[in-house]
């Protein structure tokens, strides 16, 4: 079995990014980098 972990980060921009609606609002906000690492530091 192989499994594909990875991220995806992006700036989330209403204007741009208009095509996300309420069923996909749990992505309507930012994903980069520095906030993943916040998030990965607590888990250690």
């Amino acid at each position: 079995m192989i499994i594909d972990s990875h991220q995806h980060f992006w700036n989330y921009e209403p204007e741009k990014h208009s095509w996300i609606d309420d069923e996909m609002s749990v992505i309507r906000r930012i994903f980069l980098v520095m906030i993943y690492k916040k998030y990965l530091l607590k888990m250690e």
